[in-house]
């Protein structure tokens, strides 16, 4: 991600993590095999992108953002776990399938809006007696 840049990479995970789910449809042990293989890979991967990004983006309290993201990574599994429950109750695997698909169309979208300013994700503003004051990217969305 660095080489390449963490936006990059996450819209590729969640492409990636998109194509193995839809590996899972057909009939077959061994695309299902891959698939989940395929679907767990680029999960983690975006995962890993997204965990990392947020202390990078974060001006203060790193930490505190780190936590947060990790409260809602797990408050959204749990919640989600059980959303792809009823989706497979009421529609079996192509369901499931479909619904796991719209979180990542989701998670997508989400990487576009991330708004990402050259040099690490901060902002210089000359600040009283003209000394630059860097903010973070998150509260100031001008670069």
């Amino acid at each position: 991600a660095d080489r390449v840049g963490r936006r990059p990479v996450l819209l590729g995970a969640c492409a990636l993590a998109g194509g193995g789910l839809l590996l899972t449809l057909p009939d077959s042990l061994p695309a299902v095999g891959a698939g989940l293989l395929v679907m767990t890979t680029g999960f983690f991967a975006g995962h890993t992108v997204a965990s990392g990004w947020v202390g990078r983006r974060a001006a203060t309290a790193k930490a505190h953002a780190s936590a947060l993201y990790l409260f809602a990574y797990y408050l959204g599994s749990s919640v989600g776990g059980s959303a792809g429950g009823l989706a497979y109750e009421h529609g079996h695997w192509a369901a499931t399938v479909v619904y796991g698909v719209a979180l990542l169309a989701v998670a997508f979208v989400a990487a576009l809006g991330v708004h990402v300013c050259a040099g690490g994700g901060r902002v210089r503003e000359p600040g009283p007696e003209g000394r630059d004051v860097h903010h973070s990217a998150m509260s100031v969305r001008r670069c």
